[in-house]
């Protein structure tokens, strides 16, 4: 966790909210990766408010009430970098009416060094790597939302009980197999750009479901996506038919 000391955040008054208070807003374009978070948070007692992409996620944060914002980095309209740098350039322009910074922490899969510096420099505090535990969770929002770590009445850990199991699989799978068809038209055009970005929402949902061999081949796709990894698109379409298989047998 990044421990450079900015001011605790929020619109609320309470310099000692209680789990019950906290909300958190999630922002991330994959409904896997969403659906999984809020029942993390929901486990510890927070409210959960959530958005579909970056916009919605900015237009969230200007009504006010957020204690903390997880944010996805790669999205489809504009991307988690984007929304921290507006967050933050709105914030200076309004400082006389605000006494506490709004916390943003990434949610992300990547975790080299230059993605991490990019997530700093666009505003935002802090980075989880997913899949996220849940204890790691917790520790953020005892950290960067002012909870003290002693007495935390909140669930050491998050039971995902068979039923769960059998919803998230289920909406996993179909929005994953949904996305496939972006990732054929993407090969189709030999658009490598876009077919980074659809295998990165792809890779954060598969590593929120624990799908292994998915994020294996999905690796795969996305180092032969850079135009200097010399891949034909007939190779590309090789890995294509393995996540396929992949996707249909999970």
């Amino acid at each position: 966790m990044n421990t450079t000391p900015f001011p605790v955040s929020s619109d609320h008054d309470s310099a000692q909210p209680s789990w019950q208070q906290l909300v958190v807003l999630v922002v991330d374009d994959s409904a896997t990766n969403r659906v999984v978070i809020e029942r993390q948070l929901k486990k510890l007692g927070c409210t959960v408010l959530s958005a579909v992409d970056g916009r919605a996620g900015l237009r969230v944060i200007e009504e006010g009430g957020v204690d903390l914002v997880l944010l996805d980095c790669q999205m489809p309209d504009i991307s988690g970098y984007e929304v921290a740098r507006q967050v933050r350039e709105q914030a200076s322009q309004t400082s006389a009416t605000r006494t506490r910074r709004l916390p943003i922490i990434a949610i992300s899969g990547d975790t080299d060094a230059a993605h991490r510096q990019h997530c700093f420099d666009s505003g935002m505090d802090d980075i989880l790597c997913k899949p996220i535990p849940p204890q790691a969770l917790r520790e953020a929002l005892v950290f960067w939302c002012g909870m003290v770590s002693m007495g935390i009445t909140g669930p050491e850990s998050v039971v995902v009980d068979e039923a769960l199991r059998v919803e998230l699989s289920s909406l996993y799978r179909s929005t994953s197999l949904s996305d496939m068809a972006t990732l054929e038209a993407c090969v189709a055009r030999f658009d490598l750009p876009m077919l980074q970005r659809w295998v990165h929402r792809m890779k954060g949902a598969a590593l929120a479901i624990g799908a292994a061999q998915v994020v294996v081949s999905l690796d795969r796709l996305e180092a032969m996506s850079f135009p200097d990894a010399g891949a034909s698109a007939d190779d590309l379409e090789a890995v294509l038919e393995i996540l396929r298989q992949q996707l249909h047998a999970f």
